[in-house]
């Protein structure tokens, strides 16, 4: 099964090069790394479209108007044509060479979750390219685990390192996104139905 890599991107100037060639050199059945740039002001597009002219996995994009990481996300998500869809944040908090063990249980068909706000997030792309996401900013932990579990597809959890970063050092997320969270677990949870949460029905089957 070949794996799409979505990489939102916005002012990672420092550290998504190094991202970028992590990715290629470390996930195995990398059929496409989908840069979506977020409307970054400093360096980060030279640097990812030079990764495009070198490398033909890598494509890149760019969102002329700052949206937030799910407003990437969702472009990234539509643009993709891999068996499975992964998500790797553009800082070095996590080792994309474990997106190979993330993976894999999809594959095996088990069931196992207890954290949602997790970097490593790996899908069968035909359920999320179908999934409608109405979220913002960090909102797509929350609202893809809640249509996830109305489907009730098979999940597995798996432990991976973690290299956490302070706000100084790039850490975007803050106290409006615990609140949006909030909002969110009662929104996907309790107030959306499995036929509003996604463009078309899906079966029992193969999930």
């Amino acid at each position: 099964m070949q794996i799409s890599v979505i990489l939102p991107v916005y002012n990672e100037e420092k550290t998504i090069n190094q991202v970028i060639s992590s990715l290629l050199e470390k996930v195995d059945d990398l059929l496409e790394v989908i840069v979506v740039d977020d409307g970054s002001t400093d360096s980060t597009g030279v640097i990812c479209k030079e990764a495009q002219a070198n490398h033909s996995v890598v494509r890149y994009f760019f969102l002329p108007k700052n949206k937030g990481k799910t407003a990437a996300l969702k472009e990234g998500i539509k643009l993709s044509i891999g068996d499975i869809v992964i998500v790797q944040d553009a800082d070095l908090e996590y080792d994309p060479f474990e997106i190979n063990a993330v993976v894999d249980p999809i594959q095996k068909n088990d069931l196992n979750l207890t954290d949602v706000e997790t970097c490593y997030k790996a899908f069968r792309g035909n359920i999320i390219r179908n999934m409608v996401i109405t979220s913002r900013r960090f909102g797509f932990e929350i609202e893809v685990v809640a249509k996830i579990a109305k489907l009730k597809c098979r999940v597995y959890e798996v432990p991976i390192s973690y290299y956490g970063r302070s706000y100084e050092e790039g850490k975007k997320i803050g106290f409006v996104d615990g609140l949006m969270a909030l909002i969110y677990i009662f929104k996907y949870n309790l107030f959306t139905s499995r036929k509003a949460s996604f463009h078309k029905h899906f079966s029992n089957k193969n999930k």
